[in-house]
């Protein structure tokens, strides 16, 4: 009877540990993102370096 009791209180205390590990966020990762800046990487002439470049990525649309 003593066991159980030990482990219910030891799995009470995993639980709350747990809900607040859930609670506070910490488990998820931040996300963190910079708007796109168009106008920095249009430049008015071809031989001009752009302050920032513009990443394409395109992936190939499934087909059914």
């Amino acid at each position: 009877m003593s066991s159980l009791r030990v482990t219910n209180w030891l799995l009470l205390g995993i639980f709350l540990v747990l809900l607040g590990h859930l609670l506070s966020g910490t488990g998820l990762p931040t996300v963190i993102a910079e708007t796109l800046r168009l106008d920095q990487c249009i430049t008015s002439r071809p031989a001009d370096k752009p302050v920032s470049y513009l990443h394409v990525v395109a992936h190939p649309f499934p087909t059914e």
